[in-house]
């Protein structure tokens, strides 16, 4: 598993593709058109112009603020439409990271992953040891270090000075760079998965301790642990809301 994370998520892709639907208009939410496009019943409702506003109100809190796409089979995506990610589909259509559902910041991305049919969503970050661009914070990274320490899984690591010196040691010989920033969490991610027995399981419920929902892997990925804060477009229920929402604003 850990070459396929590698593989596909880790090392620098040559051809990055270039941003897709953006749109000159500010009042229209970067890949609404896309949304559009895909359910024609959305332009009997109200206009794309509309569509964004009823987007600004959800999880209007959250760090990631953008659209996000998940690539999967024509199956799969119907079924998410309907019932939702089941994370514990995870590493069949979802995920290489334990019970997540990945989502790439950019559609163009998803054609790199698994061609098919492109899941449209919204995500829910807000938690204290996330920065605005979705990453762990300084204090996060600690705090999630400490959480790891505290669970006593590495026999010969006992302080955090231990597990800072291990963490190098074990990307450079792995990708010849060491752990140096807060963000760069990927190599923690290396880390556990060279270290422990059921890594996948160790990062994420140290997440979930945390009260983190979701988090940025890096530049193009955003994993999310809890399906209750993903909000898919296209979806009877956001359709319904969007309906609701046309309505409201008439009578206003």
């Amino acid at each position: 598993m850990k070459n396929i994370f590698e593989n596909i998520f880790s090392k620098k892709t040559e051809a990055i593709p270039q941003k897709e639907n953006e749109i000159e208009n500010p009042q229209i939410r970067k890949g609404a058109d896309f949304v559009f496009e895909q359910n024609p019943e959305l332009a009997k409702i109200g206009t794309i112009e509309q569509y964004s506003q009823y987007l600004d109100t959800i999880f209007p809190d959250s760090k990631i603020k953008d659209i996000v796409y998940h690539g999967t089979s024509v199956d799969s995506y119907n079924s998410i439409l309907k019932e939702g990610f089941d994370l514990n589909k995870s590493g069949d259509n979802l995920g290489y990271m334990g019970k997540i559902a990945s989502f790439f910041t950019e559609k163009a991305w998803t054609n790199n992953f698994e061609k098919g049919a492109v899941v449209s969503a919204l995500v829910n970050i807000t938690s204290e040891y996330i920065d605005n661009s979705g990453n762990l914070t300084e204090e996060g990274i600690n705090e999630f270090k400490k959480r790891l320490i505290d669970l006593k899984i590495i026999p010969f690591i006992n302080s955090l000075e231990d597990l800072n010196n291990d963490i190098v040691s074990v990307n450079d010989s792995d990708r010849n760079t060491g752990f140096r920033t807060a963000r760069d969490t990927i190599k923690l991610k290396n880390y556990l998965f060279s270290s422990i027995e059921n890594p996948e399981d160790t990062y994420n419920s140290i997440l979930i301790a945390l009260s983190i929902s979701g988090l940025k892997r890096n530049d193009n990925v955003v994993d999310m642990l809890s399906k209750d804060e993903i909000h898919v477009l296209n979806s009877p229920e956001d359709i319904e809301n969007f309906k609701k929402f046309i309505a409201t604003d008439h009578e206003t």
